[in-house]
């Protein structure tokens, strides 16, 4: 039997099917590794970063409107440990006793502001 017989009852030799393997495999590994750092993909952490970073903002902003609506007077001319204090006393979510120190500090940085 000559060689080319010999292929031919083979069906694909692996010089035809390296390049398609390789590819496959390398598409597999630098695929998800470029499109992550492309910014296409969102990691789980970056993902929980972000949430958490959301939610201190939105209590934050809750916390300096009811500051505003409950003070008597602008907020503007308390000294910044009385600015503070309301942070505490009004950043608390209903749910808890306590304040998330990151809240407290952004209502007061918003009060501040204004």
């Amino acid at each position: 039997m000559t060689e080319q017989q010999k292929q031919q009852n083979d069906g694909i030799s692996w010089k035809e099917l390296r390049p398609w393997v390789y590819g496959i495999v390398l598409g597999l590994v630098v695929g998800p590794l470029a499109a992550n750092l492309l910014g296409l993909q969102v990691s789980s952490s970056t993902m929980r970063e972000r949430v958490h970073d959301a939610v201190v903002n939105d209590r934050a902003h809750y916390c300096a409107e009811l500051v505003r609506q409950h003070h008597d007077g602008p907020v503007s001319r308390l000294a910044r440990n009385e600015i503070s204090d309301l942070a505490e006393r009004y950043g608390a979510p209903l749910w808890k006793k306590t304040i998330d120190s990151e809240v407290a500090y952004e209502c007061t940085s918003l009060l501040d502001k204004s």
